[in-house]
């Protein structure tokens, strides 16, 4: 894929948890071996604790307004900066 599909991707993904969190999401878009590394020293999430957070999340959050400011990528890779109301 190029750099603006797997930007469309990541953009789609965020819609979908925008427009209403559904657990499924995690397993259409984060392959079986995703890990999250939140900081270097941290352990990385798997898919299962990501999926887990992120519905603690919207649960702790449920009207919370996230926005995409900056997007951008490079060949495989990705990266994008949010705000969250």
């Amino acid at each position: 894929m190029s750099a603006a599909d797997n930007k469309t991707v990541v953009r789609r993904l965020l819609e979908e948890l925008r427009d209403g969190w559904h657990p499924a999401t995690i397993e259409k878009y984060f392959a079986p071996g995703y890990q999250r590394h939140l900081t270097a020293t941290s352990t990385p999430f798997d898919r299962e604790e990501q999926r887990l957070r992120a519905t603690r999340l919207r649960v702790a959050f449920p009207d919370a307004q996230a926005t995409l400011e900056d997007i951008f990528a490079e060949g495989d890779r990705v990266a994008y900066r949010l705000t969250i109301r």
